[in-house]
């Protein structure tokens, strides 16, 4: 009898090992699972990530090209850490009519992603300030008219007012020149915080813009 018991004794507590095991084992495969997203485009070659970027299947249906000035690694990098966020964004632009959709704020996840709509008259070079983020990368686009955006790396620049954590916004002045890109509603544009932007700014005249803008939280 005290065999029997002892018996079952043991076959409890084996059992309860392998359990505790597997689900160690198992936690350690989903930590692992979400180590290898977050650190996907810091091991993949510079091949892999010109395949997966020509391969378009992260812009969710969306048929408008990505400007040139777009850094495709910083791109892969901040992607991976936050698919689902950036797949929301593209959706918003692939799947909403952008033509008539209406100024104002626009929430898609909350603080985490949020998108502005705008209109205004393109500005003189002078009235159009250079600024960069920390917190948000933006995703600029130009629904109705054409303007130039300049497109500077921002070791480059000069401070003019310092970063508002409030606003997520920091302004800089240049004396570089010929750092202009071309923005109507054939491109957008993808800026990181390593990124000084210039939106705005008049080709040959000041002419009626209409733009949307989505912040896409980094952090």
């Amino acid at each position: 009898m005290k065999i029997k018991v002892f018996y079952l004794l043991s076959l409890c507590i084996i059992s309860l090992l392998c359990s505790c095991k597997n689900s160690k084992s198992s936690k350690t495969s989903e930590s692992a699972s979400v180590k290898s997203i977050t650190t996907e485009s810091e091991t993949k070659s510079d091949k892999d990530i010109n395949d997966w970027f020509t391969a378009k299947v992260w812009k969710q249906g969306w048929n408008v090209k990505a400007d040139e000035s777009l850094n495709i690694k910083d791109f892969a990098y901040y992607y991976f850490k936050n698919p689902d966020r950036w797949n929301k964004a593209f959706k918003f632009l692939a799947k909403n009519n952008l033509k008539a959709i209406k100024t104002g704020k626009y929430e898609i996840d909350g603080k985490n992603l949020f998108a502005a709509v705008s209109e205004y008259e393109s500005k003189d070079e002078n009235n159009a300030k250079i600024e960069a983020h920390k917190k948000y990368a933006d995703i600029q686009y130009v629904i109705t008219g054409e303007e130039q955006i300049g497109v500077l790396p921002l070791e480059n620049m000069k401070p003019f007012i310092p970063y508002s954590d409030k606003k997520d916004v920091e302004f800089f002045k240049t004396d570089m020149t010929n750092y202009y890109h071309h923005a109507d509603s054939s491109n957008f544009f993808i800026f990181f915080p390593n990124d000084a932007h210039r939106p705005g700014v008049k080709i040959d005249k000041n002419t009626p813009i209409k733009k949307i803008v989505i912040k896409v939280k980094l952090l």
